[in-house]
């Protein structure tokens, strides 16, 4: 029973030392645009946290992540238009595409949603730049691209999900002769929240 006890005890003090330890790192999210008129673009710094998973406890297989910062917004006819997404997901998917410099080697395989502390550790240390060309993106990620032109609240909350927004689809059948084209994740040590737009 003692040794039951003890073993329970240490499992629950790696754990508390695993959930106290999240992996961060800090990027400079940049989207950009095809219009008529030559290439938009525009940029927020947001800080990314991933805690490690906890793979023999129900749901903790990916572990939970934290964000803090602003959406992206670019100018597109004169009108602001903001990027509200999670850039995990899509961060990763670029990153198993091949889409980042230098290289960061292998990672860990998941499911549909892979990121893991360990991407952004790699990522971090490799002070690497990761593209993702929003054609390349498979439909489940795509369909969690929003554009508004109503400015959300920050990243770290849910307010500014309920406006009035479009999908990739919808915003290019509104706007004919613009199309979102990429999303580029670079690490910086920019502060959060700095602007790289005129928005």
């Amino acid at each position: 029973m003692r040794i039951m006890l003890l073993i329970l005890l240490v499992l629950v003090v790696f754990e508390l030392k695993r959930q106290g330890s999240p992996a961060t790192v800090r990027l400079r999210q940049t989207i950009e645009f095809e219009t008529p008129s030559g290439p938009v673009m525009g940029s927020s710094v947001v800080e990314l946290q991933q805690y490690p998973a906890v793979p023999y406890l129900p749901g903790g297989e990916f572990g939970h992540h934290k964000t803090e910062g602003t959406f992206p917004c670019a100018l597109i006819g004169g009108k602001p238009v903001f990027l509200r997404t999670y850039p995990g997901g899509l961060m990763d998917e670029g990153v198993r595409q091949g889409h980042v410099t230098p290289q960061i080697g292998p990672l860990i395989q998941g499911r549909m949603y892979k990121v893991t502390a360990d991407l952004y550790r790699r990522l971090k240390q490799a002070r690497a730049t990761v593209t993702v060309p929003v054609a390349d993106l498979p439909k489940h990620l795509t369909d969690h691209i929003r554009l508004t032109s109503v400015e959300p609240g920050p990243m770290a909350g849910s307010k500014g999900f309920l406006d009035p927004y479009w999908t990739v689809e919808t915003f290019t059948q509104a706007h004919p002769g613009v199309r979102l084209v990429r999303l580029i994740y670079s690490v910086t040590d920019d502060p959060v929240g700095s602007e790289g737009s005129t928005c």
